[in-house]
C-alpha cells in the first residue's frame, strides 16, 4: 500500500519516523490519524520514544529487522522503550544523526564516509548487514539522499551509474532515481517506508508516487 500524509502538516515525515518489516518508531506527540495510517499502510507495531529529546527520530536513529543504532546523545529512557523490542547498539560518533547517515535494509548497508572504522564495525555486527561507506549523488548523507527497503531503493535523480550499481550490488534490490513532494531529491527526508508500502509526504505528485511504487516492488 503507498499513501501520503503529513506529520502535524509537515510533508517531511522521513525526519520524523523509522520503520523496518516489524515496526514503526514515531515521536511521543503522534497524532492518532497518523498513527492509524502509518500502522493500516505498514502493517507494523508502533513504537512510541522521542530521540535525544526531540521529535526528530527518523533522523537520529536507523534501523533494519535485526536491530537500531542511536547516537550516545540519546537519553536513557529512550533507549530503553527501543530495548524492549530490538537489539539496540548505541556508538558515540560526531556525526550523531545516524538516520540520515546510514542507509540500511536486511541485505545491507552504505554509510557516510566520514564516520569512523570503528563504529562501521559495530553497526555492522548489531545490524547483521556488510557496511560500506559511500555517497549518492554526491551526498554523504546517504540516509536522506535515499530510502532502502527489502523490495527496492529509492534514490536522488542525480545518482550516478557507478553509485547506481554499487547500491544494487551491496544491499541487493532495485535502484529507482526519483524526486518526493514535488522534485524534492532528498527523498530519506520524506518517506516512511518498509516491504508492506510507504507513507509519503503529501506534496508528491502522481508521476512521482508512480516511481516510488514501481522502485519498491521486488522485482529483482
Amino acid at each position: 500500500m503507498f499513501v501520503t500524509g503529513t506529520y502535524h502538516g509537515s510533508s517531511y515525515i522521513g525526519i520524523f519516523c523509522r520503520a523496518n518489516d516489524r515496526f514503526i518508531v514515531m515521536p511521543r506527540d503522534a497524532d492518532a490519524a497518523f498513527v492509524d495510517k502509518a500502522r493500516d499502510t505498514l502493517k507494523a507495531e508502533v513504537i512510541y520514544t522521542n530521540a535525544m529529546g526531540s521529535t526528530l527520530v527518523g533522523s537520529l536513529i536507523a534501523m533494519n529487522s535485526n536491530g537500531v543504532i542511536g547516537s550516545n546523545y540519546l537519553f536513557e529512557d529512550e533507549i530503553s522503550v527501543l530495548k524492549k523490542y530490538m537489539n539496540v547498539t548505541i556508538i558515540k560518533e560526531k556525526l550523531n544523526a545516524i538516520g540520515n547517515n546510514l542507509l540500511v535494509n536486511d541485505k545491507g548497508a552504505v554509510i557516510n564516509r566520514d564516520i569512523g572504522s570503528k563504529n562501521i564495525k559495530e553497526i555492522s555486527d548489531t545490524l547483521g548487514v556488510e557496511v560500506v561507506k559511500l555517497s549518492i549523488a554526491t551526498y554523504n548523507t546517504v540516509g536522506m539522499a535515499a530510502v532502502a527497503t527489502n523490495k527496492g531503493i529509492l534514490c536522488h535523480p542525480k545518482v550516478s551509474d557507478e553509485e547506481k550499481n554499487m547500491l544494487k550490488e551491496i544491499l541487493k534490490v532495485q535502484v529507482t532515481p526519483t524526486t518526493v513532494n514535488f522534485g524534492v531529491g532528498l527523498v530519506g527526508s520524506s518517506i516512511i517506508a518498509n516491504s508492506n508500502g510507504a507513507i509519503v509526504g503529501d506534496r508528491t505528485t502522481p508521476i512521482e508516487m508512480d516511481h516510488i511504487e514501481y522502485g519498491l516492488q521486488d522485482i529483482l
